[in-house]
């Protein structure tokens, strides 16, 4: 190797060594092709690369054993010249450097801060004269050309004017004029990847910029690249057409599996394929036709995606992607944003999990005559499976009006006295319903026992909601005679009947008084009695009758008569139809709840009373279905209230039918506690059965458990809530565990957030509301936060309430992502998968976060450690350790032992978190949750 020298400084070609040695960074330490490249050379971690706290005077020194680390910023906020200069400059005069003897000085910037090789070379040598380490006895210094380097190789000084540069290759000239630096960071990476090849070709094809592409959101990526929208929705659109693309790509070109650190070639001269050219010509005709001189990386993309063939249009044919797919999700990708709009925890009454045939099947065993009352059916799931919206669905079954009370039938405006005689002339008979509602249908209750504190709030409570929820589904004429037929029979009907009987005789007199002094004069007159028929004439105003009874003789008293009954008949018709508004306050005994005199027995006897005139269904007699939901919920003596008060209809012979939801193994637990002291009174042979389930199979005849979701059933439930087309009604009508993929639409976001299944509502479900105008469609979702929900689900349980939350975090974090990409264009965001492992663990393992986020530090940590924020070094020292130990005990041990943490740790002694640090350390550094934390998740 020719080599040229003078004074201290030799220019050449040569591996790194030496005391000290430079290396290239951004303000966020992101690994890039030469800083790692040197680092595995040298044996040492990715890890080592310094955060922007530790680059925050632009440089950082890292010792270690082979050398000291001396990394400089020359991509950021300006110039990459002038960072280059000024940062290098900064580190040589450290004190800290002084001893060093020997230096190792790469070609700096000339990646993603676009200088060349000449202009890099310049730069640093000015910097190595003006800081006098140029002149400075026993010192070598070696400035590094990278590999393949085109010029000759020799010696320079630093007064020595830069070489000009050698005229472009054959292969340079195919590539546009003008190219922006991302596109150019973009063909220079993808021809890195070539070294991934045992066999390469050479030339930079269009395979190679498919896989660079599908590669943009990953942390190997150069953050030119890494910061172009177009190729981040390139990326995602690959995602959303074919989970894990990039890595299906990976294997099938490489034919090895994607480790998340792939190898990176040296730079060399681009070669393009005959392909990779003719595509690149494509796209410098889009930016012409648009009037533009420079080629972006999305007119690459559009050139590729209308290309008819290609080897690259094979191998996206061999992952199951077809460019058409894949043109329609890219062009979604560009339209949509983020919707920030959170996702309710209101029960639904559409069917979204398949829940319709489970919700058929119990209508109909509850409408079955053969089905006597009383009778209970518990719906059993955890927390967040949807037990309130299968009983929503039951309900809506069973009475369509308790979906929807505003819809109520009206015909009567004001209830009359003779209403109310027509009533009191009847036998108790329950009051049908108008025949506008359906043939098979029950009377429905929704109970929360969760709201209510003690057993005699309960049973109030009960009986209220019953009063109130049939109430408001009746008519106001037959609401306010089921009211007054409840009322009456709480208290003593003669002295109603009294007090109607005297207020018609008022109304009456009241108002036919005339009638009677008209008879009166009638008679007077027939008979002679002149006088005194004119006097009553007179005072009453019935001069016109009396004259008729006085002139006609007995005939004309005959037709006064007539005349006078019949109004008499119409003021009392009129009486009649009076308001009956009068107060039966005074009168009416009803037991005083609130203040839980007497509560129960008042309670249960007030319910018969309840029960019996409760109106009929189109002339029958049903049962009420009581509802009673979060069950699990309450306090354990709230929870043996209910219990016994159920068991105590279902000994009598009340017809009311129980659907309850509940998580049995916390209603166990909550029975096994209230009865403490019969348990440990029983015979020890009779201990080993728990006494919670004896209690529940005394009082449950039917227990129905929600089967878990089938894959297929979630993800068409995700599609839903992060913004995906609703199932069609034939459908939710085929099958509960019908399959299907949905695409990105414009569905109604109101709607979407009010139809979430959960446990958490005691309101019947909302209407659904009808789709907005096309002027007022809703944004569409941006189709991260569905490639985060779904890799995260993966990492958890899944159940609906879940991914509910999943949607919300993930749409929280990406807003804050985009949010700090407009403060700081430099910064690099954490990719997708990263952002899905971190809320996964923020959700399931809320102490842990909580602890590595603010838990108090005693540990202790090297100067070199102690660069790096708390979080990400105790982030580290979970997947060190998860490397070092392959068994869950030992690796708490460890954990424990480093981080001087308590011996009792309940989220430490989980299995399941174990696993999850164990995956982390199979996974590059550069990849790691420890590796995001650095960079910040916003």
């Amino acid at each position: 190797m020719e080599r040229g020298a003078l004074a201290n400084i030799t220019i050449m070609t040569a591996p790194p060594a030496g005391d000290l040695i430079f290396l290239p960074s951004d303000t966020h330490g992101t690994p890039g092709m030469l800083n790692s490249s040197v680092l595995d050379q040298l044996g040492l971690p990715r890890s080592l690369l310094p955060g922007r706290e530790a680059l925050a005077e632009g440089y950082a020194i890292v010792p270690t054993t082979e050398a000291t680390l001396c990394f400089v910023v020359t991509v950021g906020m300006g110039e990459t010249a002038r960072l280059l200069r000024r940062n290098l400059e900064a580190a040589l005069t450290d004190p800290r450097l002084d001893e060093a003897r020997s230096l190792w000085i790469p070609l700096m910037g000339t990646g993603a801060g676009q200088l060349t090789l000449v202009a890099s070379e310049k730069h640093i040598l000015d910097v190595l004269d003006l800081t006098g380490w140029s002149r400075r006895p026993g010192v070598r210094i070696l400035v590094s050309r990278p590999p393949g380097d085109p010029r000759e190789r020799m010696a320079s000084r630093p007064d020595r004017k830069s070489a000009p540069r050698p005229p472009p290759t054959a292969t340079e000239a195919g590539l546009p004029p003008k190219i922006s630096p991302p596109l150019k960071a973009l063909l220079e990476f993808a021809a890195a990847l070539r070294a991934n090849k045992e066999r390469d070709r050479g030339s930079l094809s269009t395979r190679l910029l498919t896989i660079a592409l599908a590669l943009a959101n990953a942390p190997i990526i150069p953050q030119l690249v890494a910061r172009d929208r177009a190729a981040r929705n390139f990326a995602m659109a690959l995602d959303l057409v074919r989970a894990r693309a990039a890595e299906a790509l990976w294997q099938t070109y490489f034919q090895k599996v994607y480790n998340g650190a792939p190898e990176l070639g040296a730079a060399e001269p681009l070669v393009l394929s005959r392909n990779a050219a003719d595509v690149l010509r494509h796209a410098l005709e889009r930016a012409q036709a648009d009037a533009r001189e420079v080629v972006e990386i999305d007119d690459l993309i559009e050139a590729m995606l209308v290309q008819t063939q290609g080897r690259f249009i094979a191998l996206l044919q061999a992952c199951e992607i077809t460019t058409a797919a894949l043109s329609d999700a890219y062009r979604e990708t560009a339209k949509a944003r983020v919707v920030m709009a959170l996702v309710s925890d209101v029960a639904s009454i559409e069917d979204r999990l398949g829940y319709d045939v489970y919700a058929t099947a119990l209508k109909e065993f509850l409408l079955d005559v053969s089905t006597p009352p009383p009778l209970s059916v518990s719906i059993q799931a955890p927390w967040g499976a949807g037990k309130s919206t299968l009983m929503h669905l039951v309900r809506n079954a069973l009475d369509p009006t308790a979906a929807h009370p505003d819809e109520k039938i009206t015909r009567d405006k004001v209830l009359s006295i003779g209403r109310v005689m027509e009533f009191l002339g009847k036998t108790a008979e329950p009051l049908p319903v108008g025949s506008g509602e359906p043939a098979r249908q029950r009377w429905t209750v929704w109970f929360n026992a969760w709201k209510y504190e003690n057993a005699t709030q309960v049973w109030a409570g009960l009986v209220d909601a019953i009063i109130d929820q049939i109430s408001q589904k009746l008519p106001p004429a037959e609401r306010e005679l089921f009211l007054l037929r409840l009322n009456l029979s709480r208290v003593d009907d003669g002295k109603v009947r009294q007090r109607v009987y005297d207020r018609v005789a008022n109304v009456v007199w009241r108002k036919g008084y005339k009638v009677f002094a008209g008879w009166t004069t009638a008679i007077a007159a027939s008979l002679g009695l002149s006088a005194a028929a004119d006097k009553v004439a007179q005072i009453t105003n019935v001069e016109g009758l009396t004259l008729l009874a006085r002139t006609g003789g007995i005939a004309g008293a005959v037709v006064a008569a007539v005349l006078l009954w019949q109004a008499f008949q119409g003021k009392q018709k009129e009486a009649k139809k009076e308001p009956a508004d009068f107060s039966l306050a005074d009168l009416i005994r009803v037991p005083d709840y609130n203040a839980s005199v007497g509560a129960v027995h008042h309670a249960y006897a007030d319910l018969k009373k309840v029960l019996s005139v409760t109106p009929k269904i189109n002339g029958e007699h049903s049962p009420i279905v009581i509802f009673i939901d979060d069950l699990d919920r309450c306090s354990p003596n709230n929870v043996a209230a209910v219990v016994e008060g159920i068991s105590s209809i279902l000994a009598s012979d009340l017809r009311c039918l129980f659907v309850i939801g509940m998580d049995p193994q916390m209603v166990a637990a909550a029975l096994e506690t209230a009865h403490q002291q019969v348990r440990s009174r029983l015979p020890k042979w009779e201990r080993s059965v728990p006494l919670g389930w004896r209690f529940m199979d005394k009082f449950v005849q039917l227990p129905f458990t929600i089967p878990p979701s089938s894959q297929l059933d979630l993800d068409r439930y995700l599609g839903f809530v992060v913004g995906a087309t609703p199932l069609t009604a034939e459908e939710a009508a085929s099958s509960p565990k019908a399959a299907g993929t949905l695409a990105p639409s414009s569905a109604p976001r109101a709607t979407a957030n009010a139809d979430m299944p959960d446990e958490a509502s005691s309101a019947p479900a909302p209407k659904p509301q009808p789709p907005p105008e096309a002027d007022q469609a809703p944004p569409r979702e941006n189709p991260s936060v569905g490639i985060i929900v779904r890799r995260a689900a993966g990492l958890m349980s899944g159940n609906p309430r879940e991914l509910k939350r999943l949607a919300n975090v993930a749409r929280l974090y990406l807003r804050l992502r985009d949010s700090r990409h407009d403060i700081d264009g430099d910064w690099r965001a954490p990719n997708l998968d990263q952002y899905a492992r971190w809320i996964a663990l923020t959700l399931r393992w809320p102490d842990m976060m909580r602890w590595l986020q603010w838990g108090a530090d005693e540990a202790a940590w090297t100067p070199l450690e102690s660069t790096k924020a708390l979080g990400v070094r105790r982030l580290r020292v979970l997947e060190d350790q998860a490397a070092l130990n392959v068994e869950a005990d030992a690796w708490q041990k460890a954990v424990a032992t480093r981080l001087k943490l308590p011996d009792e740790i309940d989220w430490l002694r989980d299995p399941k978190l174990f696993e999850f640090f164990d995956r982390e350390a199979d996974t590059p550094a550069e990849a790691r949750l420890s590796a995001a934390a650095e960079l910040e998740f916003w």
